[in-house]
């Protein structure tokens, strides 16, 4: 009995950490896609770029 038990309850613990990986994985490519966006088209600055911008000027 308990094993049936204890095995039900790692998959459904399997599932459920799957589910939410798969949820952060998603939302993280959604968040990349929508910075590397705006940076293509201005609205926001690149730090890296302009570190590199400043260190040329000196």
């Amino acid at each position: 009995m308990y094993g049936t038990l204890i095995t039900f309850g790692v998959i459904v613990t399997a599932g459920i950490l799957v589910f939410v990986g798969t949820f952060l994985v998603s939302l993280g490519c959604c968040l990349y896609a929508t910075f590397y966006v705006l940076q293509k088209l201005g609205l926001i600055r690149d730090p890296e770029a302009e570190a590199d911008a400043s260190k040329r000027r000196e």
